[in-house]
């Protein structure tokens, strides 16, 4: 089957006073079954809440 995704902003979860200018970043892979090793994770220093709706 198919799955259709619709197109999301990741702009509309990150509140505008956050401080995103300390982060990590590596190489790494996906957590779903294959773990394809075609990732760059980026992981901020201060972490973004998010609603449950989010």
């Amino acid at each position: 089957g198919n799955t259709t995704l619709r197109k999301i902003s990741l702009d509309q979860f990150i509140p505008p006073e956050s401080n995103m200018t300390n982060y990590y970043r590596y190489e790494g892979s996906l957590t779903t079954p294959g773990c394809t090793e075609a990732v760059v994770w980026t992981v901020f220093e201060n972490p973004i809440p998010l609603d449950r709706e989010q």
